[in-house]
């Protein structure tokens, strides 16, 4: 039993020894790409990730990594969404019978034209100009949120008698092309990274390559 875990431990330093001793990139893009990633792990601990789309072109985001443990490295860009995470507050007023007032709002400004659902679909409503939406009902479990370039989210109310609710969308940040990575666990070795490792059916992986491929500076 003692040499199996030897012969692990030895794989999995052997697979990790050149991460952080030198720069590695990823990912190689064919001639006449119209989409390609290629992703560059920095020996200071710093990374660039580059995403091209042929609709809107070249992004590159930039952040650091750290080791978690064995091949798991933990990313995070330096530019950091305002919010990070989708949160609400709500209270009773009294003000409101019989109705529930839900207003949507992000960092900035109220949001309009949010498409929302309340109560596992018995109603649906969309915010006003002011980003308010109002409701006939007296009790409250859930809210879906339904807005263009933004996940789909569903909330669940902790107290169903709040009926004057204010929710805070997260930072707009679209999957195909990334803004912020919070804490995002990646698997890297000196051959591949795998993006998505803990999401089998979405999961993956760029390939080392070398510098000459790089298409950004």
């Amino acid at each position: 039993m003692k040499l199996i875990q030897s012969i692990i431990i030895i794989i999995i330093f052997s697979s990790c020894s050149s991460i952080g001793k030198k720069d590695i990139l990823y990912g190689k893009c064919e001639k006449r790409y119209f989409a390609c990633n290629q992703f560059e792990l920095k020996k200071d601990k710093t990374f660039e990730y580059y995403i091209f789309m042929d609709v809107g072109g070249g992004n590159v985001i930039k952040g650091e990594w750290e080791y978690i443990n064995g091949d798991t490295l933990k990313l995070n860009t330096f530019e950091q969404p305002n919010i990070s995470k989708t949160y609400y507050k709500g209270v009773k007023n009294p003000e409101l019978e019989n109705r529930i007032k839900i207003k949507i709002q992000d960092f900035e400004t109220p949001l309009i034209g949010v498409h929302l659902v309340i109560n596992n679909g018995k109603e649906n409503g969309q915010t006003d100009y002011d980003g308010i939406c109002y409701f006939r009902t007296n009790e409250i479990n859930n809210i879906s949120i339904y807005y263009v370039g933004y996940k789909e989210e569903t909330i669940e109310i902790v107290d169903s008698t709040m009926n004057d609710i204010e929710i805070y969308l997260s930072d707009n940040d679209s999957e195909i092309v990334p803004k912020y990575f919070v804490d995002k666990k990646i698997v890297a070795n000196k051959k591949q990274i795998i993006m998505r490792p803990n999401t089998p059916e979405r999961k993956y992986s760029l390939k080392r390559s070398r510098f000459g491929k790089k298409h950004w500076k």
